[in-house]
């Protein structure tokens, strides 16, 4: 693996829990935004920087 894939939390499984009658537990936590995952990208850069590999970050994800 050269490349890592930052993705964000997102809420869209959660209409599958309430139509099987389920309790989302996750209900609470809500999606990153912008700048909390470009600081996450940074600091994945700065511990994957020795390994010779990246982490990457498809922007039209996050909110």
């Amino acid at each position: 693996m050269q490349k890592w894939e930052l993705l964000p939390y997102h809420k869209l499984g959660e209409y599958k829990y309430e139509s099987l009658g389920r309790d989302y537990e996750l209900k609470e936590i809500r999606p990153p935004d912008k700048k909390h995952m470009q600081q996450l990208l940074e600091i994945a850069n700065l511990v994957l920087k020795h390994t010779g590999k990246i982490c990457v970050m498809d922007t039209t994800t996050v909110g």
